[in-house]
């Protein structure tokens, strides 16, 4: 897991649409004055005609604990939550895909507090030009980086299609390391450490593995190619080509995505339906998060290898490397603590993009400081030979 998750994020912007709902179920209550422990039961009829049902909770607790409870028509247990506190969960995918009757259980320890659950179905519309917004917006923001400094620095088109090779070089290193490594890996680190400490080494190796093929990639290519590195319109070149055909593969990689998703009909449609609407209803204005965190990471992909090809032009490159390593690595660990914390889905996606926005902001005045100080590699002009010599 690491930031193209955002991509699954992105999807979920096609339940944003408008939708007429059909109530199912609609309950709430209070425990107390004196703590509770009386569970509530509630049945939810599937049928096959039915649009993929789904759950909106709210607990609010003065003492005690409340677990709300789904279970379907196989009694297999397909949804649990439990706080102490405060909980608000939005529309959440009920069922399982299958027909019959599922069991809604609120089942309170000795609670104090207030109650609601609520399931509906969605007649979803599909305003296809909306839609595309979300993957269109990032081969936008990826084109538009290109083209921009493209007009800026005259910089040769070759050098973004070398950024571009050298991500793809990275980006596939990282996954074969990653997929059958991962596992094992994060499975001994939970095994071996209390939860907090899992997730906090758990998000840091994610980040790690983004620095040290991405990043270290960049660096083992600019030593091998010093031509890289040869001015500053080069070196801005080369991540700016990194970061925007990253964007623009997603982008193309979302929009395949959503035709795919128009295309399917029945229970399949309606279950990816569920899926991106239980993301949708935690994040407002969902659509516009896949343009806004291009452009976040694109700033962070320049800035972090202009770094190394900058260190590398000069001829001390160890600490430039690191400072750029650590960018890629925590903007990565970030996404691997949402993922492993099991957040996605349950907390806006906003929340991600303004936890990595400081490494964009950041990015700036690196990115400005790097093509000031970066060396120039013009040629001397030649010295006029003194007079009286022969």
């Amino acid at each position: 897991m690491n930031r193209h998750a955002v991509l699954f994020a992105v999807l979920a912007s096609l339940a944003s649409s408008p939708a007429v709902a059909q109530v199912i179920l609609d309950e709430s209550g209070a425990f107390g004055p004196e703590p509770s422990s009386e569970v509530r039961r509630f049945t939810v009829d599937v049928r096959e005609t039915t649009e993929t049902p789904m759950l909106q909770t709210t607990v609010t607790l003065s003492q005690g604990k409340v677990t709300v409870r789904v279970t379907d028509p196989a009694g297999e247990k397909v949804f649990e939550s439990s706080t102490s506190g405060s909980m608000q969960l939005g529309r959440q995918p009920l069922g399982s895909g299958c027909i019959g009757t599922y069991h809604v259980e609120v089942v309170p320890e000795k609670a104090v507090g207030t109650w609601s659950v609520r399931v509906s179905t969605d007649a979803q519309s599909w305003p296809i030009a909306l839609y595309l917004v979300p993957g269109v917006g990032m081969g936008v923001v990826g084109a538009g980086a290109v083209l921009l400094w493209r007009l800026w620095s005259r910089a040769r088109w070759r050098w973004f299609w070398v950024g571009a090779a050298v991500w793809t070089v990275g980006v596939f290193l990282k996954f074969a390391f990653a997929i059958p490594l991962n596992k094992p890996i994060l499975g001994a680190i939970e095994n071996a450490a209390p939860h907090n400490v899992y997730l906090a080494l758990g998000s840091i190796y994610i980040g790690l593995l983004t620095g040290v093929f991405e990043i270290g990639v960049t660096l083992v290519a600019a030593l091998v190619w010093k031509k890289m590195t040869r001015d500053a319109a080069c070196g801005v070149a080369v991540g700016v080509g990194a970061g925007a055909f990253e964007a623009v593969l997603l982008g193309a990689m979302t929009v395949l995505g959503i035709v795919a998703a128009l295309a399917m009909g029945g229970e399949t449609r309606d279950q990816i339906v569920a899926a991106m609407a239980a993301s949708a209803a935690t994040t407002p204005l969902l659509w516009l998060v896949a343009p806004v965190e291009r452009i976040i990471a694109i700033l962070c992909h320049v800035s972090s290898r202009a770094l190394v090809l900058l260190g590398v032009a000069r001829g001390r490159w160890f600490w430039p490397f690191v400072a750029g390593f650590l960018i890629m690595t925590a903007i990565d660990a970030v996404a691997g603590y949402v993922y492993l914390a099991g957040l996605m889905g349950k907390i806006s996606v906003w929340w991600i993009e303004l936890a990595i926005a400081p490494a964009a902001l950041l990015s700036i005045p690196i990115l400005v400081w790097c093509i000031r100080n970066w060396p120039d590699r013009q040629p001397a002009a030649p010295v006029a030979a003194a007079s009286g010599d022969a």
